[in-house]
């Protein structure tokens, strides 16, 4: 009795002190305002998707649903950093071609919103060790994956990574493939919601993208930040 009391009054004093330190920060309501959002959201658009824990759960579905094809499963990624989700889609789609995409100093601008400021994720130039079905190009989005897919002769897309963060990469990104975007194309989104200003990043420019192209679309899994989509 005396134990349970004692771990009772620890916790208590713990979750005063936390709470007494963040008062004066908004940050942390702010974070707790976005999933709310975010649960609401999910609850409106996402009632037949299915929920994830993990962000290499999302991946896993969508190699499961690749895997099932004949076919070579051509797949792009923008935003590569220090290579971990190509190598590890490369490892778990068969037969399949990546082609990332990063300017390898990290982000263009400050992520409004959050704490994360301009340059972060930079590795400063350098391309990651990756797989060999795996190819990387070095540029700005808008400068270098046309020019690199047609290139490469690549016919068409079965998956879409998209790991820009910022709303103005996202939709260069878009844009970029915006001819390879069309019936049974996969897109992961790695920032959709669940932060705060969610609603002006990933979000908005699909949203935007979406009905300026007049796409339909479903969703098929999410997670607290990550959705998988499905162009119908």
């Amino acid at each position: 009795m005396n134990l349970t009391l004692g771990k009772y009054l620890r916790f208590k004093r713990k979750l005063l002190a936390y709470n007494q330190s963040n008062k004066r920060h908004l940050y942390p309501i702010l974070e707790q305002r976005a999933l709310v959002e975010t649960a609401i959201y999910c609850e409106e658009y996402l009632q037949n998707a299915q929920y994830l824990t993990k962000r290499n759960d999302i991946f896993d579905y969508a190699a499961s649903l690749l895997s099932n094809t004949i076919q070579i499963s051509y797949v792009v990624e923008f935003g590569v950093w220090k290579g971990e989700s190509i190598n590890y889609l490369a490892k778990r789609i068969s037969n399949s071609q990546i082609y990332g995409f990063d300017t390898f100093y990290g982000l263009p601008e400050n992520w409004a919103g959050t704490h994360t400021p301009k340059g972060y994720f930079s590795v400063n130039g350098v391309q990651p060790k990756v797989e060999d079905n795996v190819h990387l190009t070095t540029g700005l989005f808008d400068e270098v994956t046309e020019k690199t897919l047609r290139r490469s002769k690549i016919p068409y897309l079965s998956l879409i990574h998209i790991d820009c963060d910022l709303y103005s990469s996202t939709k260069q990104a878009l844009e970029s493939v915006g001819q390879y975007i069309y019936k049974d194309v996969l897109i992961i989104f790695d920032e959709f919601f669940g932060y705060p200003n969610w609603k002006n990043g990933e979000f908005k420019a699909f949203t935007e993208f979406s009905k300026n192209n007049s796409l339909n679309f479903e969703f098929l899994a999410f997670s607290t930040r990550q959705v998988l989509i499905k162009i119908l």
